[in-house]
């Protein structure tokens, strides 16, 4: 005949620190509301690991977006070709568009790394936004 197996409760004082290992935690025994909140540091995510579903719309604003990638900004505009330099000059030629504010006919001429010429049907103001993609 077997052997009967008495279960004794151990208690939290019992257990000495760094006691129970890996090896002893049950897969899926760490519950959400058993991890602290904060506890999940850059290190324990893999790289590659957030994924576009996992950002919250609005969540990336322009403080997170390097000026190499996306720039924007309003200016005046006439009706003589004119230079707009960028904030911060992109790796290469961006991708720019222009649209009146107060005038019409808004015309991108030339774009280099670090500016842009422009002109306008009439003098106003213009908006513009330059994206780089590598």
């Amino acid at each position: 005949m077997p052997a009967l197996v008495q279960r004794v409760k151990v208690s939290t004082d019992q257990i000495a620190d760094g006691a129970v290992t890996s090896a002893k935690i049950a897969a899926s025994a760490v519950t959400n509301p058993k991890i602290a909140d904060g506890a999940v540091d850059t290190v324990k995510i893999a790289d590659s690991a957030v994924t576009t579903i996992k950002i919250a719309d609005g969540a990336v604003g322009p403080s997170k977006v390097a000026a190499t990638v996306v720039q924007f900004g309003a200016a005046a505009i006439n009706s003589v070709a004119s230079w707009v330099v960028f904030p911060t000059a992109f790796p290469a030629e961006p991708e720019v568009v222009a649209t009146g504010i107060d005038t019409t006919g808004v015309k991108i001429l030339s774009v280099t790394a670090g500016s842009f010429e422009w002109v306008a049907a009439a003098a106003g103001s213009a908006r513009w936004v330059a994206v780089y993609r590598s």
